[in-house]
């Protein structure tokens, strides 16, 4: 079924019947009857509390779609997915249905088109109807002073100006890794001048608002008046002068630094929250828990066992796989070198995008315990799979099931549920 909630009635009423209401309205609904057959709903609304409506007409099986011009909304609304909720934002004014609209609402008909479109993909040519990540002027202005900071700290004139803010950066113990080397090998020294021109920071930032945007982030990200050191950087690229002395950026770096955090938007952390969370200690852990409960009873109830067995237990074969790309492509996907992919920093030009990448990953690697952590996860999701596997032989051994066989096996079943508890925990632990 295909809906739309009219951004004209105050109860932002879901139009179930749209040829009924297509007549109210001047915008050309009835163009959209050739969808009705979809579990696809429209919302085209500014004021309404979304979360509120989603909890009201979402189901497990229908994709739902919040297409607004108003704007990014608010930071508290959804923005990827809630109750198996799309949740996407429309660029263009929608004024009538062209033949262009209507080819959109066929796309986003199929549910993995959307949920592509969710993980940041393309299908279709679509991604660019659909606003972008909101911007994050305070992360991308870290990175550049990282990069400017790494091309002078080679110069023997610069090095003792900026070394609080190498310091911070664990320059010193990067410069002395594999990457490390590999990057100073390829003569940073000589992107000096490169790096120094207002240019290279404003073909990433722009001049219009770049400012204003920078002061509106650092007051709401950290509730205070933007300090001076990082004013003064500001203003040198905003009045096109030579960015040196080098103090300049590595003052306003220590403050940055100090104030705010590099943050990345990833699938992966959907995907974790929903094994982790969702699953895991909203489901699976009580289910299992309650399963074990009943074993320890003189008489266990047959009918809670056989369930569990029957449904829950089984669950890992699938989500075993969630699991190991979980583990497997954490490195890839929360390291800072994503947000070169993104806007502003994917303006930047080739090479920088090359050398910088590669200094911010390698600077990220250095800092955080990264390869331990996932390293320590890989280990617990092996451990959890020995004991699932050699669970489920003992239980095909034992067919047909019986209780005094599973009472038997419950020491097992104790064990794998904290195998299962300790990788929860590894999940949790890897760098934020």
């Amino acid at each position: 079924m295909l809906g739309i909630y009219d951004k004209g009635k105050k109860d932002s009423t879901f139009i179930r019947n749209v040829d009924k209401y297509a007549g109210q309205k001047s915008i050309v609904y009835t163009k959209l009857k050739d969808f009705q057959d979809v579990e696809i709903a429209i919302t085209h609304i500014f004021d309404e509390d979304w979360i509120t409506l989603i909890d009201k007409y979402s189901c497990p099986n229908s994709v739902r779609v919040r297409v607004s011009t108003a704007g990014f909304p608010d930071a508290s609304l959804p923005t990827t997915t809630d109750n198996g909720v799309y949740v996407l934002y429309l660029v263009p004014s929608i004024d009538d249905l062209a033949v262009e609209w209507q080819e959109m609402l066929h796309c986003l008909s199929d549910k993995a088109i959307v949920a592509s479109l969710v993980r940041g993909e393309n299908p279709r040519g679509l991604k660019r109807f659909f606003l972008q990540d909101k911007q994050d002027y305070l992360s991308a202005l870290t990175i550049l002073c990282e990069g400017y900071l790494a091309v002078h700290a080679e110069h023997p004139n610069y090095h003792a100006d900026i070394r609080p803010a190498l310091d911070i950066m664990k320059w010193s113990e990067f410069r002395k890794s594999e990457r490390g080397q590999a990057l100073t090998r390829q003569n940073l020294t000589e992107k000096i001048s490169r790096v120094q021109q207002p240019e290279w920071w404003l073909k990433i930032f722009g001049e219009e608002s770049f400012y204003k945007r920078v002061k509106q982030e650092w007051e709401s990200t950290t509730k205070g008046e933007m300090p001076k050191v990082l004013n003064a950087l500001l203003k040198t690229i905003l009045n096109g002068e030579a960015i040196v002395p080098p103090k300049i950026v590595a003052n306003a770096y220590c403050v940055l630094k100090r104030k705010t955090r590099i943050t990345i938007t990833s699938q992966w952390q959907t995907q974790r929250n929903k094994l982790n969370h969702d699953w895991w200690k909203n489901e699976f852990f009580n289910s299992f828990d309650d399963f074990i409960v009943e074993l320890k009873k003189t008489k266990p109830a047959a009918t809670c066992v056989s369930d569990f067995l029957a449904k829950d237990f089984p669950a890992w074969k699938t989500r075993r796989q969630d699991a190991q790309w979980i583990v497997e492509s954490f490195e890839d996907s929360m390291t800072p070198r994503r947000l070169l992919e993104s806007s502003p920093l994917n303006r930047c030009d080739d090479e920088t995008h090359a050398w910088l990448g590669n200094l911010v990953h390698g600077l990220w690697l250095t800092r955080y315990p990264v390869k331990r952590k996932v390293q320590e996860s890989r280990d617990a999701l092996a451990a959890v799979n020995r004991m699932y596997e050699k669970i489920t032989r003992e239980l095909e051994q034992a067919r047909p099931i019986e209780l005094t066989k599973l009472i038997a096996l419950r020491p097992q079943f104790c064990r794998l549920i904290e195998t299962y508890r300790s990788f929860s925990q590894t999940l949790s632990n890897l760098p934020r």
